[in-house]
């Protein structure tokens, strides 16, 4: 096996692993997570995507459309957050 071939797979490894991970563990860890990508990628609802430097958790199967970009679809994608408990604000 050549070293692409081997790099390949275990991107792959490290993709799967990522799945996997919380939403702590995966905002700490951006770059283990996919580009969102326009071009027509079918996406199910649980995979986690990066755009724009945020993480997005896809909240409907669907195929990717270059209007339906995650900061805009909010009905196919949520925005991962990590909420801080020790902070609490009041309400106005």
């Amino acid at each position: 096996m050549d070293v692409v071939e081997r790099a390949k797979e275990l991107r792959k490894q490290i993709e799967d692993n990522a799945a996997q991970m919380s939403d702590c563990m995966a905002m700490e860890y951006k770059e283990l997570f996919p580009e969102w990508n326009a071009d027509g990628v079918t996406y199910k609802t649980g995979n986690r995507v990066k755009y724009d430097g945020t993480i997005y958790r896809v909240i409907q199967d669907h195929v990717s459309q270059e209007k339906w970009t995650p900061d805009a679809a909010t009905s196919l994608f949520a925005n991962v957050t990590i909420l801080d408990t020790e902070t609490i604000t009041e309400r106005e």
